[in-house]
């Protein structure tokens, strides 16, 4: 899994806890349009690595 979403991820979930939508859409938008793989590999790693960094 790349640092990049793992970082993605996990800028998008202090955003959320902080109740931040601006900086929560930013995230995930600069997630999906810079990661250079398909919608569904890069939703289904940005899955894991919330998993892993919520340590689920």
């Amino acid at each position: 899994m790349s640092d990049f979403i793992t970082d993605k991820t996990a800028e998008m979930i202090a955003a959320a806890d902080a109740g931040d939508d601006q900086a929560l859409k930013a995230a995930f938008t600069e997630a999906l349009s810079e990661n250079d793989t398909s919608l569904a590999q890069t939703l289904a790693a940005m899955t894991a690595a919330a998993t892993r960094l919520r340590g689920a």
